[in-house]
């Protein structure tokens, strides 16, 4: 989830106008905050909220508890979650689902898992959602067919692959085409 989400704040970037820009907020303590990643691109900032994630989670989910947008200077048009999440907010989103397995194999998925799947309010989270994001085909499938969501609202965005790992042929590649005939 972390590369992709990477590499989908910076191919967003690249296609916004110059007078635009893309928050990224990340939480956590101290500790965590210094693995968070570095862009150049002038036109993706960072804010913080520097609070474990733990104690973020529980403010969100209390009855009146606060939104995400109330932790910024100034809220953003659309949130965007790479990631179903404990989330609290008054603004549109796009949220990105990875899997549903966890709808129908509750066995395989620890206590823990199953708590942290019902805090979420996935159902709740799905329906709300201004458009969702799907990584596969299968996983759109599964959203259609089996949670009844709109396919209007749901766009596939399979995750890429970072530039620097595209081919570059080398002089034995072809010894091994032509040895292993593929």
């Amino acid at each position: 989830v972390g590369y992709y989400t990477i590499e989908l704040i910076r191919h967003l970037a690249a296609l916004l106008p110059e007078e635009d820009h893309l928050v990224l907020l990340v939480s956590g303590g101290s500790d965590v905050q210094k693995y968070f990643p570095h862009f150049d691109d002038p036109k993706i900032e960072i804010a913080s909220i520097r609070m474990p994630n733990r104690l973020l989670y529980a403010h969100l989910l209390r009855p009146f508890g606060p939104t995400l947008e109330s932790f910024l200077p100034h809220p953003p048009d659309l949130w965007l979650f790479p990631n179903l999440n404990i989330v609290r907010t008054n603004l549109p989103y796009l949220l990105t689902v990875h899997d549903v397995s966890f709808k129908w194999f509750p066995q395989f998925f620890t206590a823990k898992d199953r708590l942290w799947n019902k805090l979420t309010r996935f159902n709740q989270r799905l329906h709300e959602a201004s458009g969702l994001l799907a990584v596969s085909e299968a996983t759109k499938h599964d959203l259609v067919s089996r949670l009844h969501i709109d396919e209007a609202r749901i766009r596939v965005t399979l995750p890429g692959v970072r530039s620097i790992f595209s081919p570059k042929a080398e002089p034995s590649d072809d010894q091994f085409v032509r040895r292993y005939g593929v």
